[in-house]
């Protein structure tokens, strides 16, 4: 026998009949909704936050992924150069400093891995082992200086090397090749002067450019005449705008600041 069937008829009525009223209520409970046009207002802001936000974030994004890109570059360039220190001697002492195809081949490509290299002809604007030649920064003449290229070298896209006038060895790391590269944006450039030190230093610091020191506010601003991060600060003196955009990076501790001409 059930439980019901012990109790008495009036009390399984008395309960069943104070159940109803709560039944009842549950069922006939609506539940809240937003209208149409809540929801297209709600999606209307959603939309100008994200179309304020999205551009920043992915600018953020591209700035944190050069600069990993372009340290760890710069890092496998100069361990490069001092495992080739170690084995052949100090690097005054090598006698193909003329030609500089065959010192990138005797110094770099021996403790490096690669794809490719090839020499880069003068005159000419044309990509160099499909390595697009970068353009100066804020715009102008694409660079036509002739050189050797190393192509997919550890992180980065290429490294071009080429002499400079007063006797450096210098270096662009290409970060990476799109359509278009600039100087400070995805190409940065590096100097080595062997007579004086023995690793890459960025453009702008002691040593690369007539043993000045420039500090950052003359390579952000001025007065520097040639090879500034700014847009105009051009030269004779195979410098350009955006080859000083290396060291201001490094004195910002490997970051791209506010004021970075981005």
């Amino acid at each position: 026998m059930g439980f019901n069937q012990c109790l008495p008829y009036s009390s399984i009525i008395k309960e069943r009949n104070s159940s109803s009223p709560k039944r009842t209520y549950l069922l006939k409970k609506k539940r809240a909704a937003f209208t149409l046009s809540e929801i297209l207002i709600t999606l209307g802001i959603i939309g100008v936050v994200a179309a304020i936000t999205m551009p920043l974030l992915i600018g953020n994004y591209e700035k944190k992924k050069t600069v990993a890109i372009l340290k760890k570059s710069y890092s496998e360039l100069n361990q490069a150069l001092l495992m080739a220190e170690r084995e052949n001697g100090d690097l005054t002492q090598y006698q193909g400093a003329d030609n500089i195809a065959l010192w990138v081949q005797h110094y770099i490509e021996p403790y490096i891995v690669f794809e490719k290299s090839v020499s880069c002809p003068s005159n000419t604007a044309n990509p160099c082992g499909g390595i697009v030649r970068p353009f100066p920064l804020g715009g102008g003449e694409r660079s036509k200086t002739a050189g050797y290229m190393i192509v997919h070298p550890g992180a980065a896209a290429g490294w071009f090397f080429y002499w400079h006038a007063y006797g450096s060895i210098n270096v662009k790391i290409h970060v990476n090749n799109p359509n278009k590269s600039f100087l400070g944006k995805n190409v940065f450039t590096y100097v080595l002067k062997p007579q004086k030190y023995s690793y890459f230093k960025p453009f702008g610091l002691q040593g690369t450019f007539n043993d000045s020191q420039f500090t950052r506010e003359e390579l952000l601003y001025g007065p520097i005449r040639t090879g500034g991060c700014f847009k105009g600060s051009g030269g004779s003196d195979y410098y350009t705008a955006g080859d000083g955009c290396s060291a201001v990076i490094m004195l910002d501790g490997w970051e791209i600041a506010k004021d970075y001409p981005w």
